[in-house]
């Protein structure tokens, strides 16, 4: 019987942390005040601790005021065991994904003011366009999109330090996603595009998300780019052809891929744009 490649890559990245920190905690967000209550009974000052949570959804800003300054939280977020068993650098992403409690806090303090607008009669459809649009705006703010070598791009620290690439759009947006529901993978491979008139497949991260019982491609990196130019498109939100992207794994997900009717799109940022900073 053959051993997936997942295991080795579970067992080294555990082995990786467990050197590293005095005592891991995970917590799925639905045992966080238990877990919470546990670490203030047995904290040591001298102690490392990691908090290891799959995603920001069940944390709040006084969660994390009750957390020992010796206290880490890693989350995991987009970095599935998949996800990282398809790369050759593994080993290099788990670490990146761990934030003390000031980072953490300013950047839930950014979803939260993101969010602000959705109201709770919306179906995930309308939730979903609308965190595109306002993850689009929000990064567009900073002008500093597609920096060839920028450090925190691998993680939700471009929130705060405003050094965005494909990956660190895909990566935010599937946090975004998963916050409220949405169901929403990141994909790794290579997008197809035209140089001088010829087709060339270059290294790209992109998202397919699941709304109304069907599988969406989305690519906010292009519209974000139109966006800080003054250009306002929303092509990404399914629109893009599905056979452009080739990705490196989770092949079956993207094949069940739909393309969106424009109109629908519009429609929906029709019923969404007075919750809109537009």
């Amino acid at each position: 019987m053959t051993i997936p490649k997942e295991y080795y890559v579970e067992k080294e990245i555990n082995e990786q942390i467990n050197k590293q920190y005095s005592y891991v905690y995970r917590c799925d967000g639905h045992n966080l005040r238990v877990v919470l209550n546990i670490i203030a009974k047995n904290n040591r000052k001298f102690d490392k601790i990691l908090l290891f949570m799959p995603s920001t959804k069940d944390l709040t800003e006084e969660a994390i005021d009750l957390l020992p300054d010796n206290v880490s939280v890693r989350i995991s977020g987009a970095y599935t065991l998949e996800y990282l068993s398809s790369l050759d650098d593994y080993e290099q992403y788990p670490t990146k994904t761990i934030y003390n409690k000031a980072e953490l806090k300013a950047i839930i303090r950014k979803f939260n003011e993101m969010e602000a607008g959705i109201k709770p009669e919306w179906n995930n459809s309308l939730k979903a366009i609308y965190l595109y649009e306002m993850l689009k705006q929000n990064i567009a703010s900073y002008n500093l999109v597609f920096k060839e070598i920028a450090h925190n791009t691998d993680s939700l620290k471009c929130l705060l330090t405003g050094n965005f690439n494909d990956l660190s759009i895909a990566f935010v947006l599937q946090e975004l996603m998963t916050r409220n529901g949405i169901s929403c993978t990141l994909m790794k491979g290579t997008e197809k595009i035209k140089v001088n008139n010829k087709n060339v497949s270059i290294p790209y991260n992109w998202n397919i998300i699941t709304i109304g019982g069907k599988n969406v491609l989305i690519d906010l990196a292009e519209d974000v780019q139109n966006f800080s130019k003054g250009i306002d498109s929303i092509n990404g939100f399914g629109g893009k052809l599905v056979n452009n992207y080739t990705p490196n794994y989770n092949e079956q997900i993207q094949k069940r891929c739909k393309r969106i009717n424009p109109e629908q799109v519009a429609n929906a940022l029709n019923t969404i744009k007075g919750s809109l900073n537009r």
